[in-house]
């Protein structure tokens, strides 16, 4: 039976990247380490405050991004990456932004009743209490209320989905009007059914998750970043929320600490974190920057004039094999039930997976990343349900696993054990 295959996202950052020509050269590398969509953060025509998150103009790409050596317009710049991308295999996601625009923004000038006004005067994202740095004092809220902002937006994604963008990702997608959101989702699904959506639920309750779940987002990001390996929220939430929608789980993001340098440049942390991400859900993320053992957080990385990636190490060929583990099970593409096993050992972290009652799998860790640890398991087969058991680790596969169990991991080393009906 074929392997209906997740999504596997890279966010491309733009800024950091750089001019359109340079993101076509990272196609073969994203392509190489098995990726198979790519995220991009908001490329529109901004504001004055320069802010990516302050657009101006939804209908024009910033200079910033487009080549000035070409002859095509930027429109047929981002058209002819996106082909690019589509002749290997990579579908496009592009972020949208829906609750505001930059203050010089045109359509304020055309459209002034599609804002919120505050006494009298357009209403700022962030106020004084706020974010009061001038690069977010540029951004004023559309009212998300408003019919006609509905059909302005959906205007937007249409002119992208005719370029050839393959999904939209939402973000703070849990504080915006959800049928604003439902509509969205249905009037681009009848242009296309195959459009994805992703929701980011960052710091949102498990109720507003559920409620976005609802509408009919086809992705939404986990919190397996934050999670300690014991907390009970995090498998809570899981099975809140695994048959609403699919979920996505990532090691750091656009935002966070980077993974490298919470752990001091330790390259077995970095490798480790990824697999959980990768294997825990149907879909996982990562930066760009996080296969190098980049450090700085990308959104603090924009800001400098010299915006080059640190390369640290280079993990592609780790993440390509665990990619590839990933695409050869259904269990590791589709929502599963997510059980914690005790291992009597606090650095030890186990987990254990069923689907459908036809695959079952025992991921076991080191997340001591400097030291090795022992694993004991009297009767490893009473925690499967079916007879047969496979070792389908990254490294030293087993062939014969014994009932009794007892193996030395090496620092940050993960053990895989599969089993199917």
């Amino acid at each position: 039976m074929t392997v209906e295959i997740g999504i596997k996202l890279y966010n491309l950052v733009p800024r950091i990247i750089g001019e359109m020509d340079k993101w076509e050269e990272c196609l073969d590398e994203i392509k190489y380490m098995g990726f198979n969509h790519i995220y991009i953060n908001p490329i529109y025509k901004k504001g004055y405050s320069k802010n990516l998150y302050a657009p101006q103009n939804f209908f024009e790409i910033d200079d910033e991004f487009i080549s000035l050596d070409s002859e095509l317009s930027s429109i047929e710049q981002f058209k002819k990456f996106i082909d690019l991308a589509h002749e290997k295999g990579i579908k496009i996601v592009l972020e949208v932004i829906l609750t505001h625009t930059a203050i010089d923004a045109e359509i304020l000038l055309e459209h002034p009743d599609w804002y919120k006004y505050e006494d009298g005067k357009v209403k700022k994202t962030f106020n004084e209490d706020g974010n009061n740095s001038m690069e977010w004092q540029d951004l004023i809220e559309l009212d998300t209320e408003n019919k006609e902002v509905w059909e302005y937006i959906k205007k937007v994604l249409i002119y992208y989905l005719d370029i050839g963008v393959d999904g939209f990702y939402i973000g703070n997608a849990c504080e915006i009007n959800m049928e604003f959101i439902r509509y969205l989702l249905e009037e681009i699904k009848k242009e296309n059914k195959k459009i994805i959506f992703i929701g980011d639920n960052l710091g949102a309750e498990i109720s507003d998750m559920e409620d976005l779940a609802r509408t009919g987002i086809d992705y939404m990001f986990t919190s397996l970043k934050w999670w300690d390996m014991s907390s009970i929220w995090f498998i809570e939430q899981h099975y809140k929320l695994k048959n609403l929608t699919k979920l996505i789980s990532f090691p750091e993001n656009y935002g966070t600490e980077q993974i490298c340098e919470k752990y001091k440049l330790n390259v077995n942390a970095s490798k480790i974190w990824y697999t959980l991400a990768a294997l825990m859900n149907s879909s996982v993320m990562i930066p760009v920057g996080y296969e190098y053992g980049s450090r700085v957080k990308l959104n603090e990385l924009e800001e400098w004039e010299n915006k080059k990636l640190e390369v640290n190490f280079d993990i592609k060929e780790y993440i390509k094999m665990i990619n590839e583990i990933k695409d050869s099970y259904d269990i590791f593409n589709k929502e599963s039930n997510l059980y914690i096993v005790d291992s009597d050992n606090k650095n030890i972290f186990i987990a254990k997976k069923s689907l459908d009652n036809r695959e079952e799998v025992l991921i076991i860790i080191n997340m001591n990343f400097k030291e090795k640890e022992e694993i004991k398991i009297n009767k490893i087969s009473e925690l499967f349900t079916f007879k047969t058991i496979k070792d389908i680790s990254p490294h030293n596969r087993l062939e014969f696993i014994p009932q009794s169990y007892h193996y030395i991991l090496n620092p940050g080393e993960i053990r895989i054990i599969f089993s199917k009906k």
